[in-house]
């Protein structure tokens, strides 16, 4: 979609900056906020939550902005299919996309859905798929068959639980290879721990 930029890897830095720069904005002492704006935003105004010594943040406004910045990016994408004239401004929809993950973070960074992701088994799934991702990334694509259609629904599962199964086995060499040519001791227990 974004092909016909000419910077058209810039975007991928775009949003890995974004999460950077938030995560250090919510560890901030001296509300000296990059998004401060936008901070503002996502919790109504109110500065933090003095009981928790944690920035506020609206679970309801949050969550509300992220389904509004997803919106947004879909009307963005239907405008460019009108013509190709509305082709060129294509990157117009980055914007609403990175608001869109700026408050999905925020969401996420609500005292209510830390309090979820601590204590359930939620956040015991969140933690392993974070864990996996890169290695997911990468043995996705090879994993991905259509010689299961016939299995439909059940094939979905059965080919996500082998993906979650082979990057776990990716990440289970990668850290072979990397105590084996690392300058540390062998530890097994490293192996297999995610």
């Amino acid at each position: 979609m974004y092909a016909q930029v000419s910077f058209m890897r810039i975007y991928y830095f775009m949003f890995m900056l974004l999460g950077a720069i938030t995560a250090i904005d919510l560890t901030r002492e001296d509300n000296n906020m990059i998004f401060s704006c936008l901070y503002r935003i996502s919790s109504g105004g109110v500065k933090s939550d003095e009981e928790v010594k944690r920035p506020y943040v609206s679970i309801k406004r949050s969550f509300a902005l992220f389904f509004v910045s997803i919106v947004l990016y879909y009307v963005c994408m239907a405008i460019y299919k009108l013509g190709p004239f509305f082709c060129k401004f294509q990157i117009v929809s980055l914007i609403p996309l990175l608001l869109a993950i700026y408050f999905f973070f925020m969401f996420c960074s609500c005292e209510k859905m830390i309090k979820v992701f601590d204590k359930t088994v939620l956040g015991n799934v969140v933690y392993a798929i974070s864990a996996l991702t890169l290695e997911i990334y990468l043995v996705q694509y090879a994993l991905f068959t259509d010689s299961m259609n016939g299995l439909f629904p059940l094939n979905i599962i059965i080919t996500y639980l082998i993906i979650f199964c082979m990057a776990y086995v990716l990440k289970c060499l990668s850290q072979v290879f990397s105590q084996i040519f690392g300058g540390g001791d062998f530890e097994v227990r490293k192996i297999f721990k995610l």
